[in-house]
Protein backbone atom coordinates (compact mmCIF):
# COMPACT_ATOMS: atom_id res chain seq x y z
CA UNK A 1 0.00 0.00 0.00
CA UNK A 2 1.47 3.63 -1.01
CA UNK A 3 0.52 6.88 1.01
CA UNK A 4 0.19 9.64 -2.17
CA UNK A 5 0.14 13.16 -0.64
CA UNK A 6 -1.72 16.12 -2.29
CA UNK A 7 -3.39 19.30 -2.28
CA UNK A 8 -5.63 18.43 -4.91
CA UNK A 9 -7.71 15.45 -5.74
CA UNK A 10 -9.08 14.22 -9.23
CA UNK A 11 -13.03 13.50 -9.99
CA UNK A 12 -12.06 9.35 -9.45
CA UNK A 13 -9.85 10.13 -5.85
CA UNK A 14 -13.35 11.95 -5.52
CA UNK A 15 -15.82 9.22 -5.87
CA UNK A 16 -13.66 7.04 -3.83
CA UNK A 17 -13.51 9.08 -1.21
CA UNK A 18 -17.14 9.83 -1.23
CA UNK A 19 -17.61 5.95 -1.31
CA UNK A 20 -15.35 5.24 1.59
CA UNK A 21 -16.94 7.88 3.50
CA UNK A 22 -20.32 6.20 3.25
CA UNK A 23 -19.31 2.92 3.87
CA UNK A 24 -17.52 3.63 6.45
CA UNK A 25 -18.96 6.20 8.55
CA UNK A 26 -22.07 5.73 10.57
CA UNK A 27 -25.29 6.35 7.89
CA UNK A 28 -26.61 10.26 9.62
CA UNK A 29 -23.44 11.60 8.06
CA UNK A 30 -23.92 10.41 4.56
CA UNK A 31 -23.14 12.58 2.03
CA UNK A 32 -26.40 11.78 -0.76
CA UNK A 33 -24.33 13.22 -3.80
CA UNK A 34 -20.61 14.09 -4.40
CA UNK A 35 -21.39 17.55 -4.32
CA UNK A 36 -22.56 17.47 -0.62
CA UNK A 37 -18.70 16.23 -0.24
CA UNK A 38 -17.71 18.98 -2.45
CA UNK A 39 -19.71 21.47 -0.56
CA UNK A 40 -17.98 20.29 2.70
CA UNK A 41 -14.40 20.13 1.06
CA UNK A 42 -14.77 23.87 0.33
CA UNK A 43 -15.60 25.08 3.71
CA UNK A 44 -12.25 23.94 4.65
CA UNK A 45 -9.09 25.52 4.23
CA UNK A 46 -5.39 24.65 3.77
CA UNK A 47 -6.49 21.08 2.45
CA UNK A 48 -3.45 18.42 2.50
CA UNK A 49 -4.88 14.56 1.40
CA UNK A 50 -3.16 11.78 1.47
CA UNK A 51 -4.54 9.06 0.04
CA UNK A 52 -3.81 5.11 0.47
CA UNK A 53 -3.90 3.52 -2.52
CA UNK A 54 -4.10 -0.60 -3.63
CA UNK A 55 -1.97 -2.52 -5.99
CA UNK A 56 -4.21 -0.74 -8.69
CA UNK A 57 -3.73 2.36 -7.69
CA UNK A 58 -7.67 2.49 -6.53
CA UNK A 59 -8.11 4.61 -3.00
CA UNK A 60 -8.66 2.65 -0.16
CA UNK A 61 -8.22 4.96 2.73
CA UNK A 62 -7.82 8.66 2.83
CA UNK A 63 -6.51 11.26 5.11
CA UNK A 64 -7.31 14.79 5.67
CA UNK A 65 -5.60 17.81 6.84
CA UNK A 66 -7.26 21.06 7.41
CA UNK A 67 -7.12 24.60 9.07
CA UNK A 68 -10.21 25.58 11.08
CA UNK A 69 -9.92 28.77 13.46
CA UNK A 70 -6.52 28.75 13.27
CA UNK A 71 -5.47 25.29 14.30
CA UNK A 72 -4.33 22.29 12.33
CA UNK A 73 -7.38 19.72 11.99
CA UNK A 74 -7.75 15.94 10.42
CA UNK A 75 -9.98 13.13 9.60
CA UNK A 76 -9.36 9.87 8.19
CA UNK A 77 -10.95 6.94 7.08
CA UNK A 78 -9.94 3.55 5.90
CA UNK A 79 -11.67 0.70 4.19
CA UNK A 80 -13.22 -1.53 7.35
CA UNK A 81 -11.16 -4.20 5.42
CA UNK A 82 -7.93 -3.16 6.19
CA UNK A 83 -8.22 -2.01 10.06
CA UNK A 84 -5.60 -3.42 12.05
CA UNK A 85 -2.88 -3.53 9.60
CA UNK A 86 -1.14 -0.76 10.50
CA UNK A 87 -2.24 1.65 7.20
CA UNK A 88 -3.87 4.52 9.78
CA UNK A 89 -1.13 4.66 11.77
CA UNK A 90 1.35 5.40 8.45
CA UNK A 91 -1.59 7.79 7.49
CA UNK A 92 -1.51 9.37 10.56
CA UNK A 93 2.50 9.35 10.91
CA UNK A 94 2.90 11.35 7.86
CA UNK A 95 0.36 14.17 8.60
CA UNK A 96 2.50 14.60 11.99
CA UNK A 97 5.77 14.91 9.87
CA UNK A 98 4.59 18.61 9.05
CA UNK A 99 2.79 20.03 11.78
CA UNK A 100 3.48 20.39 15.66
CA UNK A 101 -0.41 19.32 16.96
CA UNK A 102 -3.43 18.01 15.33
CA UNK A 103 -6.91 17.90 16.37
CA UNK A 104 -9.77 16.22 15.41
CA UNK A 105 -13.56 14.83 16.34
CA UNK A 106 -13.91 10.79 17.54
CA UNK A 107 -16.96 9.29 17.54
CA UNK A 108 -16.97 7.88 21.13
CA UNK A 109 -19.81 5.80 21.20
CA UNK A 110 -20.81 2.10 19.64
CA UNK A 111 -24.70 3.01 19.04
CA UNK A 112 -24.62 4.20 15.22
CA UNK A 113 -25.49 2.12 12.41
CA UNK A 114 -23.53 2.17 8.95
CA UNK A 115 -25.16 1.77 5.83
CA UNK A 116 -24.82 -1.52 5.50
CA UNK A 117 -26.54 -2.08 8.45
CA UNK A 118 -23.02 -3.10 10.79
CA UNK A 119 -22.91 -0.75 14.19
CA UNK A 120 -19.92 2.06 13.46
CA UNK A 121 -17.21 0.93 16.18
CA UNK A 122 -15.30 4.19 17.67
CA UNK A 123 -11.89 4.55 16.55
CA UNK A 124 -10.78 6.55 19.76
CA UNK A 125 -8.84 3.28 21.15
CA UNK A 126 -6.52 3.73 17.94
CA UNK A 127 -6.21 7.90 18.55
CA UNK A 128 -5.01 6.76 22.24
CA UNK A 129 -2.53 4.50 20.88
CA UNK A 130 -1.30 6.93 18.65
CA UNK A 131 -0.49 9.47 21.47
CA UNK A 132 -3.51 11.80 20.96
CA UNK A 133 -5.38 13.00 24.58
CA UNK A 134 -9.02 13.17 24.80
CA UNK A 135 -10.45 16.40 25.63
CA UNK A 136 -13.44 15.85 27.57
CA UNK A 137 -14.38 19.08 28.45
CA UNK A 138 -14.64 19.83 24.09
CA UNK A 139 -17.77 17.79 22.94
CA UNK A 140 -19.88 17.94 19.52
CA UNK A 141 -23.36 16.68 20.17
CA UNK A 142 -25.36 17.13 16.68
CA UNK A 143 -28.04 15.46 15.24
CA UNK A 144 -26.17 13.31 13.62
CA UNK A 145 -23.54 13.37 15.62
CA UNK A 146 -21.83 12.93 19.25
CA UNK A 147 -18.18 13.08 19.25
CA UNK A 148 -15.38 14.07 21.44
CA UNK A 149 -12.67 16.56 20.61
CA UNK A 150 -8.64 14.75 20.65
CA UNK A 151 -5.38 16.67 20.24
CA UNK A 152 -2.00 15.06 19.61
CA UNK A 153 1.09 17.79 20.12
CA UNK A 154 4.67 17.01 19.29
CA UNK A 155 6.64 16.78 21.89
CA UNK A 156 10.23 17.73 20.64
Amino acid sequence: MKIIQSVTIDPVQKKAIYDLWNKEYPAKLKHEEVKHLDNYLSHLADLEYHLLTGPSMEVVGWALRFTRNNQPWFAVVIDSNLHGQGHGRRMLEEMKKTTDELNGWVIDHNEDLKENGEYYRSPLGFYLKNEFIILPETRLELEEMSAVAVRWVNKK
